[in-house]
């Protein structure tokens, strides 16, 4: 009797009040609710921020590649265009136009080439080769082109016969020509890489001449002194 009669003096039902703290609790639960929903959007936003950040960086890493492809093909393009007129040039002359040329058919080892001494010890430091390039009615012309020079010890193992090497680029080709007086050649020193045993070595060169394309080789026996043992 007396919670009705409180109900009564305060004019709710005792229907209402429950309804009231219900309804109270309700509202509490949804606020809760709210909020760990926010949470979890938070959460899921800073989950996403990583791959996004990502997925830029490979763009951006995906472009920087694209570019240097594009410079790279913009390159060859040109290189292309250049061997195209090149090709151009070098097809305008047939053979028999080919045959006014003058160019080397066979490159000759001058009989002055030998084991040079600059230091005045015994024993030589290595070979001067005194490299005629020739043409078909034997003199000696001067053309562009690069020069390799080999020298081998065949007294010596298989594995051991290579005493030395010089490879002369085209651009350098000019700097060892020599023409004076009664002779004209390239003068290519090759410096020991291993020193001989014997008294003789054999030299390979090989001329390249740059048009008409051609490559001729030759091979000589010089004599040498080798270093004191």
């Amino acid at each position: 009797m007396i919670p009705r009669m409180v109900a009564n003096s305060l004019d709710l039902p005792m229907g209402g009040r429950r309804t009231q703290a219900r309804t109270g609790g309700m509202s509490i639960r949804r606020r809760a609710a709210g909020m760990i929903v926010g949470a979890m959007l938070l959460a899921l936003s800073g989950c996403a921020s990583t791959p996004n950040t990502d997925l830029n960086r490979e763009l951006v890493r995906l472009r920087e590649r694209s570019a240097q492809q594009e410079r790279e093909l913009a390159a060859r393009s040109a290189t292309i265009d250049e061997l195209h007129r090149r090709l151009s040039v070098a097809t305008g002359v047939d053979a028999r136009q080919l045959q006014y040329f003058y160019y080397p058919e066979t490159i000759q080892v001058a009989p002055l080439s030998g084991g040079y001494d600059d230091d005045g010890k015994p024993g030589d430091e290595g070979v001067v080769v005194y490299l005629r390039p020739l043409d078909r009615d034997g003199d000696v012309v001067k053309v562009a082109g690069s020069i390799r020079v080999q020298l081998f010890d065949l007294s010596l193992p298989p594995d051991q016969t290579s005493l030395g090497e010089l490879t002369i680029p085209i651009e350098k080709c000019r700097e060892h020509w020599y023409g004076k007086l009664m002779t004209q050649h390239y003068t290519i020193r090759v410096p020991w890489q291993r020193p001989p045993q014997a008294e003789e070595v054999t030299v390979r060169a090989t001329f390249a001449n740059l048009f008409p394309q051609r490559v001729v080789t030759t091979q000589a026996v010089v004599k040498v002194r080798p270093p004191a043992k």
